[in-house]
């Protein structure tokens, strides 16, 4: 059940296991803190680094623990969504001092869903992450338009949907009509 290794240096067994279980750990605090609202999630996550960028090196050692902490809340019926957050970093050391993260409310996004069932949507957000590489947090800022369709097979994403729903409806306005029409019979 460990995940599997990035590519970047090498983490320790020890780590991984810890990481696992406070991540067990943190899913069941934030799946208990979000029943209270149901328009309201809260999310905790913790992480542990510990990385050798250059097994050559033993200064190469980069250890990190850092704490996400963050709040979703809904309004307007599903429609309006904002996220903030930010990222906590304690206990960490490596060959350079390790860089402080973005703090709380460092992070936010704001979607807004522009169609009722949420098909088209637009997003503003600000986010960051450590980079292990460079030894420090990256911020990422942006705008998103999102357009989402579900399909189950790839001849199903080419078909109109409305088209699709008003053959759906006629289907169960004829079934609908043949359950009355048997109706009679099996009485007799």
């Amino acid at each position: 059940f460990l995940p599997q290794q990035s590519g970047l240096g090498e983490q320790s067994i020890g780590t991984e296991v810890n990481n696992s279980i406070s991540e067990f750990v943190t899913n069941q605090v934030s799946r208990l803190a979000s029943q209270i609202r149901d328009d309201v999630d809260f999310n905790v996550n913790y992480q542990s680094y510990e990385t050798t960028i250059n097994t050559a090196d033993p200064t190469s050692l980069v250890k990190r623990n850092e704490l996400q902490v963050e709040l979703t809340k809904r309004f307007l019926n599903d429609r309006l969504i904002v996220d903030v957050g930010g990222n906590f970093d304690f206990g960490g050391s490596g060959g350079e001092t390790s860089q402080t993260s973005s703090g709380i409310a460092g992070d936010f996004a704001v979607e807004y869903k522009i169609t009722p069932d949420g098909r088209v949507s637009g997003k503003v957000f600000s986010e960051s992450n450590y980079d292990v590489i460079d030894e420090r947090n990256k911020t990422k800022n942006g705008v998103a338009l999102q357009y989402t369709r579900e399909f189950d097979t790839l001849k199903e994403l080419f078909k109109d949907p409305e088209k699709q729903k008003k053959r759906d409806r006629k289907k169960q306005k004829d079934q609908d009509e043949l359950n009355i029409e048997a109706l009679p019979a099996e009485r007799k």
